[in-house]
């Protein structure tokens, strides 16, 4: 019978949980695509996405087109050391880092819950309202157009000339226009509304038909020709539709949270005393000695 109470409590022994260690504060198992190595540690393209998508709207593509991606990625291998260096530090135990850790991933689920909001909020039969109750910011004509600005009468007379006989008019933009927002483009102005644009072009763009070559048209930049290449009574809904969804997602967001608020019980400790205390140095404190 001993023997089999031994050997019960050996088994009962060896069956015990290992103990629980702690959680490495900010560990991530390493999925998706190794980009790059740090030390030996791996920066996955799962991290480069979980930091981009938290970037307000077109931040990231911004950074590509102007050739600054690199940085961010460099600023993720900082990251990485100065992480790696904390935890040899051992920052994490530091008096006040765990509760602003904890707070920090409040803020993170807090975020992704009203992100969920919003996102289940997008329909396209909401975003078409959405459309029509704005119709008079997005229902109203529009030209897209090019142009080329010189400085001299003399030369903008000579490049229509080359224009009217077939010469291509990004390639004349690009050699010789003086607009530096518009001369890498080939002269592109994009989609603009009346007045957003000289008045001498616009009227004279608005006026035009589809296709026509405008100018030497005189404005403060010097002369002017203008390629008129559409035109279009109101701004498509899907051109657009971001800017729809944003409006959508703002006013929900803000709904949730009143309708959270109006549903809870907030009280504030001592709040009422705190106000009064504050009236009270108001009043008491005297102004800088430099107040008028």
């Amino acid at each position: 019978m001993r023997a089999l109470a031994l050997s019960l409590a050996l088994f009962a022994f060896g069956c015990q949980p290992e103990p629980q260690t702690a959680p490495v504060p900010g560990h991530l198992d390493a999925t998706g695509e190794v980009v790059a190595t740090v030390n030996g540690a791996p920066i996955t393209q799962d991290m480069i996405d979980a930091v981009s998508e938290r970037f307000p709207p077109g931040q990231l593509e911004r950074l590509q087109a102007s050739g600054r991606y690199q940085e961010f990625l460099d600023r993720m291998a900082v990251q990485q050391l100065l992480y790696t260096e904390a935890l040899n530090a051992s920052v994490p135990e530091r008096e006040g880092v765990p509760l602003a850790l904890a707070m920090a991933q409040r803020d993170v689920l807090a975020a992704e819950l009203l992100d969920k909001i919003a996102d289940e909020a997008i329909t396209d039969e909401k975003v078409a309202a959405t459309y029509e109750e704005h119709a008079v910011q997005f229902k109203r004509a529009s030209v897209k157009a090019r142009h080329i600005v010189v400085k001299d009468l003399t030369l903008a007379e000579e490049l229509k000339a080359q224009l009217e006989q077939g010469a291509d008019f990004a390639t004349l933009a690009q050699e010789h226009s003086t607009d530096p927002g518009s001369k890498a483009k080939g002269g592109d102005l994009g989609w603009f509304e009346k007045e957003r644009m000289f008045r001498e072009v616009s009227e004279a763009a608005f006026a035009a038909e589809k296709g026509a070559l405008l100018g030497p048209l005189e404005t403060r930049m010097g002369y002017h020709l203008v390629l008129v290449e559409d035109k279009r009574d109101k701004t498509p809904i899907e051109d657009v539709r971001p800017q729809l969804e944003q409006m959508i997602k703002k006013d929900v967001v803000e709904a949730y949270i009143t309708q959270l608020q109006e549903g809870a019980t907030i009280e504030w400790t001592d709040a009422e005393d705190d106000e009064e205390s504050a009236g009270l140095e108001d009043e008491v404190t005297p102004p800088p000695a430099d107040h008028p």
